[in-house]
């Protein structure tokens, strides 16, 4: 979906690895929070996240975290698109991939606790999303998507929201947000095997940092040493 908003001129498209690249979790993590029951007496700006990069749009997580807060801040010129999956692939999906959990493969789990980048998006994902969705439980987690999506359809006004397949392909999309369809392919990219590729890259720099201190390096040898395989992972959907 990201490519594909970029290609139809709505880009750059916001998604967890921009607020990454720009040390923006921070703007994200407001104080007294509530992710059960959607309570933020303190919302991030988004404007202040947004605009001066010049982000049209965004995707996924953090922005599915403050969908109902993004729509009251821009209110009538925002559009709502609603993607829709089936519920026990989305799960499988992102419990082999992106989920954080203890039963991650060994390197995997040491480069989420040992490097502080990382360290500090586990912490805040778990806080934010894993949790409150209650992922460890199969059933829960998808009653917690299924009742996502009824939110947002009761929520949205029609006018603003499109549900959306992406098997469906560039038509309606585009015909939703007022464009062309482009002369190119629809973009069917950050499939299972690409996710399973970029958590490869985590575990890679999990052996990287054991390694590291195996040898008995310094601190900041280690980090050095790391280095490349840290911004592999930055490079990708953590």
């Amino acid at each position: 979906m990201k490519l594909a908003l970029e290609t139809i001129g709505f880009g750059p498209a916001y998604h967890i690895q921009e607020m990454l690249e720009r040390q923006q979790l921070p703007m994200w993590d407001v104080p007294g929070a509530n992710y059960v029951t959607k309570e933020f007496p303190v919302k991030p700006d988004f404007r202040a996240i947004f605009e001066p990069a010049g982000f049209k749009s965004g995707i996924d997580v953090p922005m599915c975290l403050f969908w109902r807060e993004i729509l009251e801040e821009y209110g009538d010129t925002a559009r709502v698109i609603l993607t829709d999956r089936d519920p026990g692939a989305w799960y499988d999906s992102c419990y082999s991939t992106i989920y954080k959990h203890d039963g991650l493969p060994e390197d995997r789990k040491l480069a989420y606790e040992s490097v502080p980048e990382l360290k500090q998006l586990w912490d805040w994902e778990v806080k934010t999303h894993w949790s409150p969705w209650n992922f460890a439980n199969r059933s829960m987690a998808i009653l917690a998507y299924e009742q996502y999506k009824a939110d947002v359809r009761a929520t949205v006004p029609k006018h603003q929201l499109l549900e959306f397949d992406n098997r469906q392909g560039w038509k309606p999309l585009c015909d939703f947000l007022g464009v062309p369809v482009p002369d190119v392919p629809y973009p069917h990219v950050n499939d299972k095997a690409t996710q399973l590729g970029h958590a490869n890259k985590i575990e890679e720099l999990g052996a990287a940092y054991r390694a590291a201190r195996e040898a008995g390096l310094s601190e900041e040898s280690t980090k050095q040493a790391i280095a490349p395989a840290l911004q592999a992972c930055l490079d990708t959907e953590l």
